[in-house]
């Protein structure tokens, strides 16, 4: 980090000034591979052997419907853009100063360089109570893990205005989050900057 204070940077996202192209987004998932019939023959489904009840409904020898709740989970799985809109919302709620809103992006057990994020809230506070904050990344780099996590990594630029005498600071550094889905909102679960 460029700076003599040791004000904690969490990360953000801002729009890149106008002209510069946004760096690709990366993803990452394991593509299951895909079945392969088998290639034995086998009796017909709708001809009994003697002694042997009726053939059942070939559509109920499938299983039942996916109910509509499983559709839904498919439906809901964490994409890219939820990632995007919510790193752009971090970034809004961190210039604004709005510190309940902003530690509402945390997961109450969220842990930030390894410390309890509720004992960071009071360094939050200060920080957004006496300066104005524009936030920038760039690199950044969202790798999906599943249906329900992002790890996000990114390069930050801060540049911090304080309101008391005008001086202006500049933090950079490498930022990485770990953002989960959790009871159907995204929250932060690890924030690590350096």
């Amino acid at each position: 980090m460029e700076s003599s204070e040791t004000a904690p940077p969490a990360g953000a996202v801002h729009d890149e000034a106008p002209g510069e192209e946004e760096p690709p987004v990366t993803t990452s998932e394991a593509d299951a591979p895909a079945g392969q019939a088998s290639e034995e023959e086998t009796e017909p489904i709708n001809q009994p052997l003697d002694n042997e009840p009726p053939p059942m409904n070939p559509a109920a020898a499938e299983g039942p419907e996916p109910s509509p709740a499983v559709e839904t989970e498919r439906q809901e799985a964490l994409r890219q853009e939820d990632v995007n809109d919510f790193l752009k919302r971090y970034v809004s709620l961190y210039e604004k100063g709005d510190i309940d809103a902003f530690m509402g992006l945390f997961d109450r057990d969220a842990k930030e360089n390894g410390r309890p994020i509720s004992i960071m809230r009071g360094r939050y506070r200060e920080i957004f109570r006496k300066s104005r904050n524009s936030y920038r990344l760039k690199e950044i780099s969202i790798n999906l893990k599943g249906p329900d996590t992002a790890d996000v990594s990114a390069i930050f630029h801060i540049s911090r205005t304080n309101l008391e005498d005008g001086r202006n600071l500049q933090f950079r550094g490498r930022i990485k989050w770990i953002i989960k889905r959790i009871s159907d909102s995204l929250k932060i679960v690890s924030l690590q900057y350096d």
